[in-house]
């Protein structure tokens, strides 16, 4: 039994000084992997769209119209880019993608407003942009509404409402909005911690595929599983854990990064949270392996990895909701490691669930881990010696 423990240290230690040596596997383990999500995450830093450029055609020229532009400008996430006089240039401006909306002040606005009734003003906005259109329908729609509520509160006060009456005539039914999920209306503690998992799991399930699709395409020239005393599980547990160690930490660090050194509080366990770390780790590599021994074709298998986990944020749940997807999407959405993981990590980092809510997550996250290993284990003492599987780019 020492003897087989001296062996595998042996194993551990070969494999991370060639980890050391081979400067692609390196570069897929660490460098990419590192310099992507510093990249994504400076791009979604400002974490609030912010001047989003819109036109505005003013039929009116009133003053009660350039207050409401005024109110516009006010609002951080607008900009009123365009002032124009006729509904086209403001279409035409949306079609040469300089705004993103037209607002259309109509034509006897102010004196609708006084003497009634008020006559509505028009939003259009481009749904190409789903997630731009959404935001700014939200935001002129707010904005046009305080402004109605701040001239219906100057006439009611002229009229001889009282100051303590002036509320319930404004709003009769108060209304209040709580997000729960994501209470900042931030992106970068939802989205980003969200989009890195995955960009992780992409480099984990390729090089799942490099570490083990490599040795059939050298064949013969092999010296893997002799070095290992052709003890599969030995070969692959000291293969694999170098990277697993370092995509633990990355992910790990990148977490610290966001709910640490940035400031956003994490609401669970983090011992929970460190452990679906690793266990989204394990079930990455392992998925990626099995490709790699099932198919025996590094160039088939890396294509077939990067088909698999690419989609892996667009089928999470998180950018679009997994229950109105069709079942094709849903399938595939629980087919990959990362939709569990990125429900346990909304559970813990930002709803603050019971750490009993979130066991299924990490027993589905070890229910891909496990199974993938074993299988890619038994193809390995099937495959690895058949001179018919070797040679395979």
């Amino acid at each position: 039994m020492r003897e087989m423990d001296a062996s595998w240290f042996r194993l551990f230690g070969a494999e991370c000084a060639a980890l050391a040596r081979d400067a692609g596997t390196q570069a897929q383990v660490l460098w990419l992997p590192l310099l992507t999500g510093l990249l994504l995450a400076t791009l979604f830093f400002p974490g609030v769209a912010r001047d989003l450029p819109i036109a505005v055609v003013d039929a009116d020229h009133s003053a009660t119209s350039r207050e409401l532009i005024r109110h516009l400008e006010a609002n951080a996430g607008l900009r009123v880019a365009r002032l124009e006089n006729a509904p086209a240039a403001g279409w035409q401006a949306m079609q040469a993608r300089e705004v993103y909306g037209t607002l259309l002040i109509p034509h006897g606005f102010e004196q609708s407003v006084r003497r009634g009734p008020p006559q509505p003003v028009t939003f259009y906005v481009n749904t190409q942009y789903l997630l731009i259109g959404n935001m700014l329908q939200s935001e002129v729609q707010a904005t046009v509404m305080e402004f109605s509520v701040l001239r219906s509160a100057g006439a009611l006060l002229v009229s001889g409402v009282p100051m303590n009456q002036l509320e319930g005539s404004l709003q009769p039914i108060p209304s209040r909005r709580s997000g729960v999920g994501n209470p900042y209306l931030n992106y970068l503690p939802f989205l980003v911690a969200a989009a890195i998992p995955c960009l992780l799991q992409i480099f984990m399930v390729l090089t799942g595929i490099r570490l083990i699709a490599r040795e059939f395409r050298l064949g013969t020239r092999s010296d893997w599983l002799r070095l290992a005393g052709e003890r599969p599980l030995a070969a692959l547990t000291s293969r694999l854990l170098p990277p697993a160690i370092i995509y633990w930490l990355l992910g790990v660090g990148f977490a610290a990064a966001l709910f640490g050194h940035l400031g956003w509080p994490f609401r669970g366990h983090w011992g929970l949270y460190l452990a679906a770390h690793a266990a989204l780790v394990a079930a990455s590599l392992g998925m990626g392996t099995l490709i790699a021994a099932a198919t025996t074709n590094y160039r088939l298998a890396s294509s077939l990895g990067a088909f698999y986990a690419a989609p892996a944020l667009a089928f999470s749940g998180i950018t679009f909701p997994l229950f109105a997807m069709p079942a094709v999407a849903q399938f595939w959405a629980h087919a990959i490691p990362a939709t569990a993981f990125l429900r346990l990590q909304v559970e813990q980092g930002l709803r603050g669930a019971a750490v009993s809510d979130s066991l299924p997550e990490l027993a589905i996250l070890l229910t891909f881990a496990l199974p993938s290993l074993a299988l890619t284990l038994l193809l390995l003492g099937r495959k690895a010696g058949d001179p018919r599987n070797h040679g395979k780019l």
